[in-house]
C-alpha cells in the first residue's frame, strides 16, 4: 500500500502465507512452509495460550516426500491486490487473517480498471522465479471475473486486448 517497511514486510508476508503456504514445501529449498508463517502462527499460538503451534509441523520424512515432488507449477491468477500491515490484537479468537497481520485492496485509480492490472501477474512471476528458481510454469487459470450477467462484456474484451 506504501512504500513504508512495514507495508512492503506485509506485502511479503501476504504472499509467502498464501501462495508459498502451498508452493514452498515443494518448490523451496527447505521443503517446508515459509519461516515467516511457521514463526507467526507459533507467536500467535502462544499468545493465545496453545502449548504449541496451531500450523502443524512437517516431519523430515514428509518434507523428504514433499520437496521437488511437482515436475511444474499450474498457476491460477485473477487479481492483484495492495497490501499493507494490519495487525490485529490477540483476543482469543484465532484467525487466519489475523496470523498474516495484512490488509489488501485495490486501487480505483488503476487503468484500464482495477480488476485489469497485467502488471500484477509478471510481478507474480518474478517473484516465483527468484523465490523458487525460476521452476516451469503453466497459467493454467487467468481471466476477468465479471458478475454482469451480460453479453456485452466489454470489460473482459478490455483484459484480453491488455494480455
Amino acid at each position: 500500500m506504501s512504500n513504508s517497511t512495514e507495508d512492503i514486510d506485509a506485502a511479503e508476508r501476504e504472499i509467502e502465507m498464501t501462495f508459498g503456504w502451498w508452493a514452498n514445501p515443494i518448490f523451496s529449498d527447505t521443503g517446508d512452509y515459509p519461516a515467516v508463517m511457521k514463526q507467526r502462527v507459533e507467536a500467535r499460538s502462544r499468545l493465545e495460550n496453545y502449548t504449541i503451534s496451531r500450523l502443524p509441523a512437517f516431519s523430515p520424512s514428509e518434507i523428504g516426500t514433499i520437496k521437488g515432488s511437482a515436475d511444474f507449477l499450474g498457476l491460477n491468477h485473477y487479481r492483484t491486490w495492495l497490501v499493507g500491515v494490519n495487525e490485529s490484537p490477540i483476543d482469543g479468537n484465532p484467525s487466519f487473517q489475523k496470523d498474516k497481520g495484512t490488509q489488501m485492496h485495490q486501487d480505483p485509480n488503476w487503468k484500464p480498471s482495477p480488476q485489469i492490472v497485467p502488471w500484477g501477474l509478471r510481478k507474480l512471476l518474478n517473484w516465483i522465479k527468484k523465490k523458487y528458481h525460476n521452476p516451469l510454469v503453466y497459467i493454467t487459470e487467468n481471466g476477468y471475473l465479471d458478475f454482469s450477467g451480460t453479453l456485452n462484456d466489454t470489460n473482459r474484451v478490455t483484459f484480453i486486448k491488455m494480455q
